[in-house]
């Protein structure tokens, strides 16, 4: 098993990896791995955005968080996050 680092931004697609404990900030994350990625604290996705290539996020019972203005590239039936996924919006913001 493989630890991620908040340095990563790319997952290796052989290994399953879980990410660290606590708040991590990532400047932006790509997910290319089969066995998918579980989150093990809350995680800040601050710039870029989440980018699915290969397999799913799972956050068990911690937080995934999107900044204002990003976005999910990728996603479709088989790459996707299960769990908790939050997007920030900026209040006042139309999110129509």
């Amino acid at each position: 098993m493989k630890s991620c680092r908040s340095s990563a931004s790319s997952m290796p697609s052989a290994e399953k990896c879980e990410g660290n404990s606590g708040t991590t900030t990532f400047g932006a994350l790509t997910l290319n791995n089969a066995n998918g990625l579980s989150l093990t604290g809350t995680h800040n996705v601050t710039t870029i955005a989440l980018t699915l290539s290969n397999g799913r996020v799972t956050t068990n019972a911690n937080i995934l968080y999107l900044s204002t203005g990003l976005g999910i590239i990728g996603a479709n039936a088989t790459r996707f996050v299960v769990g908790n996924l939050r997007k920030r919006v900026i209040t006042g913001a139309n999110i129509a």
